[in-house]
């Protein structure tokens, strides 16, 4: 058990947030016993529909996305490893976007009562899933702004400096690289631009030096540069540790 809650991905997450004791971390490992594989392109949750199960992401990528009736789609946020899907399903009955299998993935089944169980017992572990849905929030917030105000250009480097911070925290990014599963049309969706726009964008920030490919990992080149180019501040990822006034279990 101790072996597994150190390389365990939400384990990991929470760590940056509290010095999480062992029981703490059983409690989360416990919320993890059952997990299965999800084929790439699965829907996990569909909007509008009754919410079944709480997920947790052990390996792969979802996103997040709404469907208008004429069949265009607006992809609003990327889950990665130690990620929650259906957060929400403790205190809704439908969801309001649906939710798809980027890659193949590996999740773990959580009843939603489970979740709220756990508030009862452990207030820590509480108030960091309250984190991750206020981070989840403020990402939300982000990604409004992106597409709303942004550029082409602007919005394409801020969301690759978003996932490659997101990525680091759970030891999915190196060298300021990571694997990129994601295909123009999903970036474009994502972007709110088109397929064509974003081919050209993409091909303007590998000219302009500021990223690279090597087959499917994204590099980005030069950092700093890209950062100031696309407005991008990284407080609304940082991981603060939580009040030490609620005892640890």
């Amino acid at each position: 058990m101790g072996n597994l809650a150190k390389h365990n991905s939400i384990v990991k997450k929470f760590s940056l947030l509290l010095d999480l004791s062992k029981k703490e971390k059983n409690m989360l490992l416990s919320l993890q016993d059952n997990c299965q594989s999800i084929p790439a392109k699965t829907d996990l949750v569909l909007e509008g529909k009754e919410f079944v199960n709480t997920y947790i992401i052990q390996d792969g990528w979802a996103y997040n996305y709404k469907l208008l009736e004429d069949g265009r789609q607006q992809n609003l946020n990327f889950s990665i490893r130690g990620d929650f899907i259906g957060l929400y399903a403790t205190v809704f009955n439908k969801s309001e976007n649906s939710v798809r299998a980027l890659t193949d993935l590996t999740v773990c089944k959580v009843e939603p009562d489970r979740i709220i169980e756990l508030f009862g017992k452990a207030p820590r572990l509480a108030a960091a899933i309250c984190w991750t849905a206020a981070r989840d929030g403020a990402i939300l917030g982000e990604h409004i702004t992106r597409i709303g105000r942004r550029t082409a250009y602007e919005r394409t480097g801020h969301i690759i400096l978003e996932l490659l911070r997101r990525l680091e925290a759970v030891d999915l990014a190196e060298s300021d690289s990571y694997e990129f599963p994601l295909t123009q049309e999903i970036l474009a969706d994502t972007l709110g631009l088109t397929t064509v726009h974003m081919n050209r964008t993409l091909r303007t920030l590998k000219n302009d030096g500021m990223i690279s490919f090597d087959g499917k990992r994204i590099i980005v080149n030069n950092r700093s540069k890209l950062r100031e180019v696309a407005g991008f501040n990284p407080t609304y990822l940082q991981h603060k540790k939580l009040p030490g006034k609620i005892k640890s279990l």
